[in-house]
C-alpha cells in the first residue's frame, strides 16, 4: 500500500521529552493493545527517551488495554479505554506525575478518571496525547498534543501521488523514505505544566 509515513517513534519520544523538560520522572502511558506497528513504536520512542534521559523503564508504569484492563469494550471506544486504563493507573502507580495516553479520544476517558478521583489535569497530574484532534484545544484543560502538520502533509502525499502517475511501472521506488516521512509537532496547551525548581 501507498503512504505517506509518520515517525512513530519520534513521535512518542517528542511527547516524553516535554513531560520530562517540565520536570517529571516518573511517566506513565496508556495503550490500547499491542497488535500494530503504530503501537509497537510509540513504546519504543517512549523507552528510548526515557533511556536517553538516564530514567529506568519500569513495566508497571505501562498500561495496555488488554493485559491490565480486561473488560469488554467496543474495538472504537478509546475514551472508555482510557477511563478504565487511568482508574488501573490511578490505583497501582498513584506517584505518577504525568502520562501519556495514546490518543486524543482515549485521553478524554483519562480526564473523567482524573476528576472522579478527586484529582486534577495538570494540577495533579500533567497529560499528553497523539493526533491533536478537532475537539483538542475544545476540552477542559486543553489538550497538550502531538499532532501532524496537516498542511506538510497532505503537499508530501499530493507529491507522492502525482511521481506514481509519472513512473507506475516503478511505483516501490518512486520516492525515498525520507520524501514521505512527515515530522510530528508538539502542541502545548493546558494539560501539562512544570513541577518541581
Amino acid at each position: 500500500m501507498h503512504t505517506v509515513l509518520v515517525d512513530k517513534v519520534e513521535e512518542c519520544k517528542l511527547a516524553v521529552r516535554h513531560l520530562l523538560g517540565e520536570g517529571h520522572r516518573t511517566i506513565a502511558f496508556l495503550l490500547d493493545k499491542l497488535d500494530n506497528s503504530i503501537r509497537c513504536n510509540r513504546l519504543k520512542g517512549y523507552r528510548q527517551a526515557l533511556e536517553e534521559a538516564g530514567i529506568p523503564y519500569e513495566e508497571d508504569l505501562v498500561y495496555i488495554f488488554g493485559r491490565d484492563v480486561e473488560k469488554t469494550v467496543a474495538a472504537d471506544e478509546s475514551a472508555e479505554k482510557g477511563y478504565l486504563l487511568t482508574q488501573a493507573m490511578l490505583r497501582r502507580t498513584p506517584q505518577a506525575t504525568a502520562f501519556i495516553c495514546m490518543n486524543d479520544a482515549m485521553a478524554l476517558g483519562a480526564l473523567k478518571a482524573v476528576r472522579e478521583a478527586g484529582k486534577r489535569v495538570p494540577g495533579d497530574y500533567s497529560m499528553i496525547s497523539f493526533d491533536d484532534l478537532v475537539f483538542a484545544d475544545s476540552v477542559h484543560p486543553a489538550l497538550t498534543t502531538v499532532g501532524l502538520d496537516k498542511y506538510t502533509w497532505g503537499r508530501k502525499l499530493a507529491q507522492y501521488y502525482f511521481r506514481l502517475l509519472e513512473e507506475p511501472e516503478r511505483k516501490e521506488s518512486v520516492v525515498k523514505e525520507e520524501d514521505v516521512l512527515v515530522p510530528s509537532r508538539l502542541i502545548v496547551r493546558q494539560s501539562t505544566r512544570r513541577i518541581g525548581p
